[in-house]
């Protein structure tokens, strides 16, 4: 890759990062928080699988899949990604 393409490559995504950071930034405390969470599993995780979802949700809570979605949809993302598909316990359950 030559210097040019490189140079093309930092500022759009310069460019990409400051339009999510944006996004993050207007987003709601709890959608605010989804993206810190996948953000991190995304980065982290060892599995590609939870890498892949971590990405998609995260993708969701920004609102670039479609459109707008509540921060509770955003938590029902995060509740399936880190407890199956039933979401996380309820709290009426023991």
């Amino acid at each position: 890759m030559n210097r040019v393409h490189r140079d093309e490559l930092a500022v759009n995504t310069a460019r990409m990062f400051a339009q999510l950071f944006q996004e993050y930034r207007r987003a709601a405390p709890a959608v605010r928080e989804v993206v810190e969470q996948m953000s991190e599993t995304a980065d982290a995780a060892p599995d590609r699988d939870d890498r892949e979802m971590a990405l998609a949700t995260l993708a969701d809570a920004l609102g670039l899949l479609g459109p707008d979605r509540s921060a509770d949809d955003a938590y029902a993302d995060l509740g399936s990604a880190r407890h199956g598909a039933d979401g996380p316990p309820r709290q009426d359950e023991s």
